[in-house]
């Protein structure tokens, strides 16, 4: 277990990386540096903040976990599946994909409640350190969850929650205050007690191995677009302050501008000549500018530009697998750290249902990420026609998107005995009586038959 002395020496050493997360999280919610500029002159200056930010960081969350995580191996785990919907699972997932895509990193705290339920939830990143073992496949040993607040003297507390493989325990002290007056003034908050987990109860989920986040590597070009666009409305507002030029006229006073003004013309003699003095503007190359930063965000943040008109012309899912491939990659990079953590979670949990009502093997559970795309449902239903014969009917089904093979076969099977049922009632029921009359009408006929047939043959013995 941290200290206290150590705990509060990681947590003044985060601070360089507090502020990187802080910016991160200015960036996505719209509040760029562009709105820091200062002005060039008395008038204000336009600061355009272009949020590409916010929408590569929605555009990758809702790739990676638009669709919920399934699961399969433990279907028939009730209690798995109960202490899923009751933590709202696909929403702390969600919170966790759009963690990595801000920070480069999420956060996750597994814990008992206070009625001993087991418990998961998403973690601020800008409030969490985290120490790690170091090895090749590492895990997190110890972590630190903070929290800073005013106190009624308006100064800073900060409350630390330190985890380790076994216990907690919560430090509190006045940031800027000699750490020794700290503990002997405030001290150890309700002492060290177990987390009743076996190990961390913190699970990292990396968004890549260098734990950026996805617009980061882009940020110098989203400032420059920022300057570019509010430049150019600069150069706008400028253009429309055009000022009159009147040359060989120096005797002229503005009194005469003003006649000239309201009379419409000016009188000019010799090679006096009155004209507008504006700034050229050069907007071809100021909109190239733009252009070429634009293209350089999409590309280097791996997020396609859904607003080029050429990008849905072609609508086929092989093009658009090819359009969306960049976007695709980042979004495998992500699943493989997601899926360490679920595996995490899980063994929480197993653990947690092995003091209850039975564990679980984890390895017996398989995950399965999909990927939110668009869908040509037409073309898969061809495929799906087309295949009859070559591939099984679950696998064709299976083809066509949102549609649940097992449900969809066993809808086709009771499908099936209906329409057998109906057929059976088309055939007209005989009643019994009927049947018996007809029965003895045979016998009738029979047995006249037979006494004909032995007349015949009395009567040619007796010739």
């Amino acid at each position: 277990m941290l200290t206290f002395d150590e705990a509060v020496e990681l947590y003044n050493n985060n601070a360089e990386e507090r502020e990187r997360l802080d910016k991160l999280r200015r960036y996505y919610d719209a509040e760029h540096d562009i709105l820091k500029k200062e002005n060039r002159g008395a008038k204000e200056d336009a600061k355009i903040v272009n949020n590409y930010p916010g929408y590569i960081a929605t555009i990758t969350t809702g790739h990676f976990m638009g669709n919920p995580v399934e699961y399969s191996g433990i279907d028939d785990n009730e209690d798995v599946s109960y202490i899923l919907k009751r933590n709202f699972e696909p929403s702390v997932n969600s919170d966790l994909a759009l963690d990595m895509a801000i920070y480069g990193v999420a956060y996750e705290l597994d814990y008992y409640d206070e009625n001993g339920d087991f418990c998961f939830d998403s973690v601020d990143p800008r409030n969490v350190i985290v120490l790690t073992d170091g090895r090749i496949r590492e895990r997190v040993t110890d972590a630190l969850i903070f929290d800073e607040r005013l106190n009624k003297d308006n100064e800073i507390v900060v409350t630390m929650s330190v985890y380790d493989d076994v216990g907690q325990t919560q430090y509190i002290y006045e940031k800027g205050k000699d750490a020794e007056t700290n503990v002997s003034e405030m001290g150890i908050s309700e002492g060290t007690k177990p987390h009743q987990l076996n190990r961390c109860p913190i699970i990292q989920y990396k968004n890549n191995k260098s734990a950026k986040g996805d617009f980061e590597k882009v940020l110098t070009e989203v400032d420059g677009y920022d300057v570019a666009v509010s430049t150019s409305i600069d150069d706008l507002t400028d253009f429309t302050d055009a000022y009159l030029k009147i040359i060989n006229m120096s005797e002229a006073s503005g009194e005469d501008i003003e006649a000239a003004k309201k009379a419409g013309a000016f009188k000019v003699d010799g090679d006096g000549d009155v004209d507008w003095l504006i700034k050229q503007v050069n907007d071809a190359y100021a909109q190239n500018t733009k252009n070429r930063l634009n293209s350089d965000i999409h590309k280097f943040s791996f997020v396609p530009d859904m607003s080029d008109e050429n990008f849905a012309n072609n609508a086929s899912g092989v093009a658009m697998k090819y359009k969306l491939l960049s976007l695709e990659q980042a979004r495998q990079e992500k699943e493989k750290s997601f899926r360490k953590g679920l595996f995490k979670r899980f063994e929480n949990i197993a653990d947690y249902l092995g003091k209850t009502a039975g564990s679980f093997d984890v390895y017996d559970l398989n995950v399965k990420f999909s990927a939110s795309l668009p869908q040509n449902v037409v073309e898969m239903a061809q495929v799906a026609r087309d295949t009859a014969g070559t591939l099984s009917q679950r696998s064709r089904i299976a083809m066509i998107p949102g549609v649940d093979p097992a449900a969809e076969l066993e809808q086709i099977q009771l499908e099936k005995e209906e329409a057998m049922d109906n057929q059976m009632n088309l055939v007209p029921d005989i009643d019994e009586e009927d049947e018996k009359q007809d029965l003895e009408e045979v016998d009738e006929e029979t047995n006249e038959d037979d006494e004909e047939k032995k007349k015949k043959v009395a009567e040619e013995n007796g010739k």
